[in-house]
């Protein structure tokens, strides 16, 4: 059985169009401001079940028009060891807490542009903290009644997702 949602059943407006596009365009522009990363993007998806394939995470809980959002970055290792060393000049342990401090202020620069870029388009969404995490560390109901949108994005080859959930 497909987790995948069918796009007509999804009503919220974080699922629209131009809001995807503001997410791509605040990834790729925070990373283009922390140095020449290749940056790819995939195509999105909707899913109500969807486990993240890469080892390191971010939530940050927020609300829009006080209905409760949760975004989630999921990184490969990788692409932030390659961010942090050259924001720091100096070497990140890929298994340290140095890389999930890191890993919350990346995640946490990138939803301020995508909150910007969102703003200008008129959708406004709310402050949050992000909390950085081993994946294998994500509470395991954190999505238990939610609508995910998922864009997998590659930064020089690592595998990296950014997660959309809207609480029913």
């Amino acid at each position: 059985m497909s987790t995948a949602l069918k796009l007509s059943t999804l009503k919220h407006p974080v699922f629209e169009k131009l809001v995807v596009e503001n997410i791509c365009a605040g990834i790729q522009g925070t990373l283009a401001q922390l140095g020449p990363f290749k940056t790819e993007f995939k195509p999105h998806f909707f899913a109500a079940t969807w486990q993240a394939p890469t080892p390191i995470s971010v939530i940050v809980n927020i609300k829009q028009n006080e209905q409760p959002l949760q975004v989630r970055f999921h990184f490969d290792p990788k692409p932030v060891v390659e961010i942090l060393e050259g924001m720091l000049g100096d070497k990140v342990d890929p298994e340290s807490q140095d890389i999930l401090d890191g890993v919350g202020e990346i995640s946490n620069m990138i939803y301020g542009l995508i909150k910007t870029k969102a703003s200008t388009a008129g959708f406004q969404f709310g402050m949050g903290r992000p909390e950085a995490c081993f994946t294998k560390n994500l509470p395991t109901n954190v999505n238990p009644n939610g609508q995910s949108l998922v864009i997998p994005f590659t930064v020089n080859g690592g595998i990296c997702h950014f997660e959309f959930i809207v609480f029913n």
